[in-house]
């Protein structure tokens, strides 16, 4: 049985609990706390200091992810 690309990244989610996003042409890392098949929803560990999202939390739609991690594997 073949799965869907939102499976496989799914199932990196539940493995790896880090995803990277592009705001503002700059990459900003986010822990997953949870998700479903639309969006995730986590708090920003890593950001550039001016942006002033280090720390909050946010919701992000599938599609904005661009790379999903374990940050003791990166």
């Amino acid at each position: 049985m073949a799965t869907t690309k939102s499976e496989e990244l799914f199932s990196q989610l539940f493995d790896h609990g880090h995803i990277s996003v592009i705001r503002d042409k700059t990459e900003i890392i986010i822990e997953v706390y949870c998700f479903n098949k639309t969006r995730v929803h986590g708090k920003v560990v890593e950001a550039p200091e001016a942006s002033g999202l280090k720390g909050e939390w946010m919701d992000v739609t599938i599609g904005e992810i661009i790379d999903v991690f374990d940050p003791w594997e990166r």
